[in-house]
């Protein structure tokens, strides 16, 4: 059973990433939105599967969904921010104040959006089953990682790129999936 587990892991978490890949893309066009969001979503599920590692979780028909669910979840707290990334973006200029301004605009978004996610899988605490609250602390945990990595790291590096182009804001202010949205 342990090998049908670990089997299936790389698989599930390659269609997470492809999903992933697929989403940022139609969303932004650009490298630096598909690859910093998944690194964002990669560094939770590693950090996730660490401290499940830590506090002695074994791997479980149950638990070999957290690091996916991890990756799927934890990727729309980068989406917000990337978002407001383009929306406010400054074009000219070395002043980055601006990219602070976009990310206060969504915090308070992606503080309320990760804390119910996580609040909703830590219920699993009252199970009877050992393996539904250890893969409910673990995925609450991941999704904690996720937030807190796109609110501060992913602000981060993108303050050290260069500003969108104007044609990249366009395409996210005015682009077929924002009319489509609309």
């Amino acid at each position: 059973m342990m090998r049908h587990l670990y089997a299936d892991l790389p698989v599930f978490l390659g269609l997470a990433l492809v999903l992933i890949l697929v989403s940022y893309y139609l969303s932004f066009r650009t490298w630096r939105s598909m690859l910093l969001p998944v690194i964002v979503v990669v560094l939770g599920a590693v950090w996730t599967v660490g401290t499940m590692t830590l506090l002695g979780f074994k791997l479980s028909v149950v638990s070999v969904i957290t690091p996916p669910l991890v990756l799927i979840l934890g990727s729309s707290y980068s989406l917000h921010v990337l978002n407001q990334y383009y929306r406010e973006a400054r074009v000219s200029g070395t002043d980055r104040r601006w990219i602070v301004d976009s990310v206060t605009h969504v915090n308070t978004t992606i503080f309320l959006a990760a804390i119910t996610t996580v609040f909703g899988f830590v219920s699993l605490l009252s199970a009877s089953l050992r393996q539904a609250r250890e893969f409910g602390l673990a995925t609450g945990i991941g999704i904690a990682y996720c937030a807190l990595l796109a609110l501060f790291f992913l602000p981060a590096v993108l303050s050290r790129l260069s500003s969108p182009t104007p044609r990249q804001t366009d395409r996210v202010r005015e682009g077929i999936l924002a009319r489509l949205l609309a």
